[in-house]
């Protein structure tokens, strides 16, 4: 099992098949008005599988037990970003951007 984030308040992870799959359903509803429901529902599925990586998950465990600072982890937003770009061109600059802001299409060239 995979997570999304580390423990919350109460001492609970947030499993991230279902972060993804919560995600994935309330992007297409805001996709909705725009028709736009299945590209939102593939960005909102992909805009964390980088966190699927083992680094991050050792890093949410590391959080947890204070020997790493929340918010240093390593860039979960990738590898959806390439994915997206694959399949959607620049709208994959939305999951790029899901924290801290939109950058330039140029992060997209190899």
């Amino acid at each position: 099992m995979a997570f999304a984030h580390s423990k919350n308040a109460n001492g609970q992870r947030h499993d991230l098949l279902a972060h993804l799959q919560s995600v994935g359903t309330l992007a297409a509803r805001f996709g909705a008005p725009l028709e736009a429901q299945e590209a939102a529902r593939f960005l909102g599925l992909w805009h964390d599988v980088g966190k699927l990586h083992p680094g991050f998950q050792r890093y949410l465990l590391d959080s947890e037990q204070g020997k790493r600072k929340r918010g240093s982890g390593p860039d979960h937003k990738m590898a959806g970003t390439l994915l997206a770009a694959e399949h959607m061109s620049t709208l994959a600059m939305v999951v790029h951007g899901h924290h801290g802001g939109l950058a330039s299409p140029t992060i997209l060239k190899a």
